[in-house]
């Protein structure tokens, strides 16, 4: 039997490939879909209950075995008098439709006298179980100290990203 020696040319990615049969071990971590909310709303509060910042998002995933990579940027400000030497502190948490995944309440928006914008951001992965349309949404708190103002400065933004299995 005569050997047969192949020559590596490498692949044109231009070309179009047709493939039969099942790919097998590429595994999950496919991005399957990509939605975003947005807010511009600019609101205070001295409240020490959770309000809801305005900031949500809709999917509905593919696959119950799917996860959901949110992905959210806020702005949020605290004031602190020059004699108070205190700081603004606020909680933050995120729901799934109603249901509490994450919450902080160690937010750390003013200290000693500054007032300042800041930028909070977090990246959260969950695993709903459902093929069901699914809302998330951040909810606000002041923990301590001064008026909590939210999204003075900017557009705060909500992106979901569902991650095949």
């Amino acid at each position: 039997m005569a050997l047969i020696k192949a020559r590596s040319r490498g692949i044109n990615l231009a070309d179009n490939f047709a493939f039969t049969g099942t790919i097998t071990g590429a595994g999950g971590g496919k991005i399957l879909q990509v939605v975003q909310g947005t807010d511009g709303s600019q609101r205070s509060s001295n409240t020490t209950d959770y309000f809801d910042s305005s900031l949500s998002c809709q999917i509905t995933p593919s696959a119950s075995t799917s996860k959901i990579l949110i992905i959210v940027r806020q702005q949020a400000n605290g004031n602190v008098d020059n004699d108070s030497g205190g700081s603004t502190i606020c909680g933050m948490r995120l729901l799934r439709d109603s249901t509490a995944i994450s919450t902080t309440d160690d937010v750390v928006y003013a200290r000693g006298g500054l007032h300042r914008n800041s930028d909070t951001g977090f990246k959260y992965l969950d695993t709903p179980n459902t093929t069901s349309q699914i809302t998330y949404k951040t909810q606000y708190k002041k923990v301590s100290g001064s008026t909590l103002e939210y999204n003075t400065d900017g557009i705060a933004t909500m992106i979901l990203m569902e991650v095949g299995a």
